[in-house]
């Protein structure tokens, strides 16, 4: 499995949910609320985005699913 860094999220997202494509790196959408980042991402015809959210402050974390 290939890790993905999403440390470029920060400035722009910090503590807002992100919708990603399938493609893992196209954002559709983001909101301060998981409704609102979930919307915006199905206006543009994406059912079922990739949901993050981006924590407030940079901090590690190293794991595995």
């Amino acid at each position: 499995m290939k890790s993905i860094s999403l440390s470029h999220l920060f400035p722009k997202y910090e503590g807002q949910w992100v919708a990603f494509a399938n493609d893992q790196s196209t954002i559709l959408g983001n909101g301060k609320n998981l409704k609102t980042a979930i919307t915006k991402a199905q206006k543009r015809g994406h059912k079922n985005p990739i949901m993050f959210k981006v924590p407030v402050g940079m901090t590690a974390y190293v794991g595995a699913c």
